[in-house]
């Protein structure tokens, strides 16, 4: 099957005068480090970046299938004037990229741009749904252009929720990025865990 799966955890160097490096740290590629005090936090973050990473996937894949069958359903309106054939290039352009980048994503080899293909396939997807779009509003088909605004609003939901993981570039060449954010999935996550149980004694009740 094919998935994305960080296995970059880097053991802490007791010999180094830096704090960070003496710490478990996960690595991102492209000199992004995200440390822990303990390995066993490390693990969990590594996890929850597989986990969202491989959601992205399949969300973005959908997308890509929705945005396609709307555009072989509209694919005869695009001869309508030379805008919507520069509009069509765009979108076909667009499908070969996202085709080409997922593929990227998941090969071993190409680990340290994951998160750099997922912005790019981010960016292509949005550039098609603007694209059909614009050909919606020429022909005045508003409920399209409605629905294609709820599939934007789709993609940037999911970017979003991988760019707030608690990764970000790293400033002036820097080499580590800290992050706590963990603190707060993990309070994500105990407090899923209470709403369940809270639920599952009201149902005994």
């Amino acid at each position: 099957m094919k998935r994305i799966e960080f296995k970059n955890i880097i053991a802490p160097d007791g010999r180094s005068l830096k704090i960070d490096e003496n710490r478990w740290r996960v690595s991102l590629g492209s000199k992004t480090e995200i440390s822990f005090k303990n390995q066993k936090h490390a693990i969990a973050f590594q996890t929850r970046i597989n986990e969202e990473l491989n959601d992205a996937l399949v969300i973005y894949n959908d997308i890509s299938i929705e945005l396609y069958r709307h555009y072989k359903t509209n694919w005869f309106y695009f001869n309508i004037n030379q805008d919507q054939a520069g509009n069509e290039n765009k979108i076909r352009q667009g499908f070969s990229e996202v085709e080409r980048l997922m593929g990227k994503v998941v090969i071993e080899y190409e680990q340290y741009r994951i998160l750099s293909n997922i912005g790019s396939i981010t960016e292509y997807l949005r550039i098609i749904a603007k694209s059909l779009q614009s050909l919606q509003r020429h022909r005045e088909s508003y409920a399209e252009v409605r629905s294609l605004e709820l599939i934007v609003s789709r993609i940037n939901t999911c970017f979003e929720t991988i760019d707030g993981l608690g990764w970000n570039p790293v400033p002036n060449g820097g080499e580590i990025v800290r992050c706590e954010r963990y603190q707060k999935l993990k309070e994500r996550e105990q407090l899923k865990v209470l709403q369940e149980t809270l639920y599952k004694r009201s149902l005994k009740d």
